[in-house]
């Protein structure tokens, strides 16, 4: 597994990592002297196992017919009931479960901003139809969290509406539903659009991959992001590092940054086997103050110190890498 590196003040490594890299893995926030601090990245990899029993599976937060089909669902995994009265879900939308409620063993709850228009238009029963919410689900993306009765977290989600999460779910018709339950739950490769654009509320998901796939591998891959320099010095030294990790030179011409930064590659632009490519907020400055072989900008807009996701696309729009960081 490729190791990426999240940069808070300056580093640059001067030897690439493996090439037979995919997916992403433990990333570490460097400094001047090369002091290293863990950090975690988000795109898609390996990632530990669910701790709770009960877990969110599917959300639907942007179904073309309306908000009034919003809902959130939540499976017991386990071989016993589960207690969930007082248990709320308090980001994304809010609702407080009564008591008493519980979910069987194996079974399922679903939490609807509108209970009578979703078992109308699913002709699903009322048993296990919780709600109204209070919200609506953001079509953007955003962090639905559930909580105990004593308010300590069960299972949070931070969907988004933009690759490498599933896009037939963002006003496609289709839910996100969860491969696998054992799964980290912000895992984007832990999430589907569900099969024929049909959500499928109190009911199985229409696929279940235990561990899920994860993406193929990245030809170029986001392999450093500079985003608070030392001394605020974030117009000069800010940049997204890539890493050619094939054998075979890669034509970039027309690809392009969509998430986090902006910038597209002139006609032209390749990478060797092996090689690094510096993208700088300000390609000047950062030349003449710190310097590299192979730098190239500028982009337009910044980093966002507290975490974004930054996303690479080919000339055709497809995905090529895709990672979110997160300051802590």
């Amino acid at each position: 597994m490729q190791n990426r590196r999240v940069s808070e003040n300056l580093h640059l490594h001067a030897t690439p990592p493996p090439a037979e890299a995919a997916g992403v893995g433990l990333a570490v926030r460097g400094r001047l002297l090369g002091w290293a601090i863990a950090f975690s990245v988000l795109a898609c990899g390996a990632a530990p196992r669910a701790s709770g029993a009960v877990v969110i599976t599917e959300i639907h937060y942007n179904p073309p017919e309306g908000s009034d089909l919003e809902f959130i669902e939540l499976h017991n995994t386990s071989a016993s009931p589960a207690d969930i009265g007082g248990w709320a879900l308090v980001r994304g939308v809010r609702y407080e479960f009564p008591h008493p409620a519980a979910i069987p063993p194996g079974g399922r709850v679903v939490v609807a901003r509108n209970p009578d228009a979703l078992r109308s238009w699913f002709r699903i029963d009322a048993e296990g139809l919780f709600g109204p919410s209070i919200g609506s689900l953001d079509n953007a993306g955003e962090t639905v969290r559930l909580v105990d009765a004593r308010g300590a977290p069960v299972d949070d989600v931070a969907y988004e509406a933009q690759p490498p999460w599933p896009a037939q779910a963002s006003g496609g018709g289709a839910s996100l539903e969860r491969l696998c339950s054992d799964h980290d739950s912000n895992d984007p490769c832990n999430w589907t659009a569900a099969a024929g654009s049909s959500p499928t509320p109190l009911a199985e998901n229409s696929r279940a991959v235990c561990p899920p796939p994860p993406l193929p591998p990245s030809a170029v891959a986001i392999n450093e992001i500079h985003y608070h320099a030392i001394g605020d010095r974030d117009e000069v030294e800010e940049f997204v590092e890539l890493i050619n990790t094939t054998d075979a030179t890669v034509d970039m011409s027309g690809w392009s940054f969509t998430r986090g930064i902006s910038f597209t590659f002139p006609d032209g632009s390749a990478l060797g086997p092996g090689e690094i490519l510096v993208v700088c907020r300000d390609v000047g400055g950062f030349q003449s103050q710190i310097g590299a072989p192979a730098a190239i900008g500028d982009f337009a807009g910044q980093l966002s110190n507290s975490g974004e996701r930054i996303t690479l696309l080919d000339r055709q729009g497809r995905l090529v890498d895709s990672v979110r960081y997160e300051d802590s």
